[in-house]
């Protein structure tokens, strides 16, 4: 994922198809969460902070944290 810390925009980059992509907050809160295979996200209607994002695809799961600002 880039640029981190992001600021509008958040970038996937996978060699694989994405089944899913959520976001949760620090707290654990789903705070998004897409289905399509979309690999630009915005985040500009996130709050200042840590997040973490769960990206799905056929080859697995992958999990990374990043700071909105």
């Amino acid at each position: 994922i880039y640029p981190n810390p992001v600021k509008d925009f958040l970038k996937i980059k996978s060699n694989s198809e994405m089944s899913s992509v959520m976001i949760y907050s620090a707290t654990g809160q789903l705070v998004y969460e897409n289905t399509a295979n979309n690999k630009t996200i915005d985040t500009s209607n996130l709050s200042t902070g840590m997040y973490n994002v769960v990206v799905r695809s056929a080859s697995g799961q992958a999990s990374k944290t990043f700071l909105k600002q």
